[in-house]
């Protein structure tokens, strides 16, 4: 236990326990006893296999799940070079953003500013604290591109804004760029391994479109092994971008043609009464469930975008998606779709029909 904000978690336990702040039931304050402790650097008798970590995960399928890291792999990322200049803001927990993979650490002490996510006061922060990175997960990012005071407001100080979290329609990536500017970076990563790919915003260039499709090239010092029997589900290009075409569970080859869900999300949201959608997967249920969110002051038409997929991809592949309209895509607490929410929906849509 670490923070009061996550103190709901800990189920009942006899063992003893820490905490940053106050939390009930718990009487040993880590902050207070460094606080009486001597400021002077102490000697490290970590070795590099020791554990001091657990990280929690993004939650993408649904519950986050723990994660380790060993000090070799902490070092590295704590490590990583930071100007003074930076201004990182932190949109969300601090307990749930800022250990994971690719956060700098020195400038988020330095500069970083947590809050929770609205994305006027994002882009109002960004303006004021003249913030200079910024990270934001795939629903974020597209609440912050489409909110009218991006046109408003002054970035010109931003100079990397970092979507992370999932994969994302190049439709969309291509919206990020036009709308923000020449600053939209991607990575490729989980937390329990960090991260595998970037691209940068230089990378983002609209002479290759292509790119908007991958996730970038790999980092120094990665190494990655395509594990698919048939070869399929990743590449690496003659560049060396790295395309990932989703989990394992969530593809399917139908008629001879791969189905995916950014696939999917790409075809919808180049549609002009869709501006957002998320494709979750509904392994009991077999289906496709398409959450999608209208441009304000239009609805999603069902049958016009199952029309659309029967034409990409066949009635085979329509016959087994349903249309969930919402105003809004359930979101985790780390801010990623709700896939469990999702599906619960679905299947209440599905049991009114």
């Amino acid at each position: 236990m670490d923070h009061p904000g996550t103190a709901h978690l800990l189920p009942p336990t006899t063992a003893p326990g820490a905490a940053i702040g106050p939390v009930e039931r718990i009487a040993l304050r880590l902050d207070e006893l460094a606080g009486a402790q001597d400021p002077a650097p102490m000697a490290s008798r970590a070795r590099p296999g020791d554990l001091p970590v657990v990280i929690s995960s993004g939650g993408t399928t649904g519950v986050p799940k723990g994660s380790v890291r060993d000090f070799a792999a902490y070092t590295v990322m704590v490590a990583a070079p930071s100007p003074r200049t930076r201004r990182q803001l932190a949109n969300g927990k601090l307990a749930c953003l800022t250990p994971g993979p690719g956060r700098h650490h020195p400038a988020r002490r330095r500069h970083g500013r947590p809050a929770s996510f609205q994305p006027a006061d994002t882009l109002a922060a960004i303006e004021s604290e003249r913030v200079t990175h910024l990270f934001l997960v795939e629903p974020q990012l597209f609440e912050v591109m489409d909110h009218p005071d991006v046109t408003r407001r002054d970035l010109s100080s931003l100079s990397v804004l970092t979507h992370i979290g999932a994969a994302a329609a190049p439709v969309l990536r291509m919206r990020a760029r036009d709308r923000i500017g020449p600053v939209i970076a991607h990575t490729y990563g989980a937390s329990e391994m960090g991260i595998v790919s970037a691209l940068t915003p230089p990378e983002h260039d609209l002479a290759h479109p292509e790119r908007f499709a991958c996730t970038g090239q790999i980092v120094p010092g990665v190494e990655v092994r395509f594990r698919s029997p048939d070869g399929t589900l990743g590449e690496l290009d003659e560049e060396g971008y790295l395309h990932i075409h989703g989990r394992v569970v969530d593809c399917a080859e139908v008629d001879g043609r791969l189905v995916t869900p950014v696939a999917l999300q790409d075809l919808l949201c180049r549609r002009p009464d869709v501006r957002y959608a998320v494709i979750v997967l509904d392994p009991d249920a077999g289906t496709r469930v398409v959450a999608a969110v209208p441009w304000p002051g239009q609805a999603v038409d069902a049958a016009g975008c199952l029309d659309a997929i029967d034409g990409a991809f066949g009635p085979l592949v329509a016959s087994t998606v349903v249309v969930l309209p919402v105003d809004r895509i359930p979101l985790t607490e780390q801010g990623k779709p709700n896939r469990p929410e999702i599906r619960r929906l679905a299947r209440e849509r599905t049991a009114r029909a």
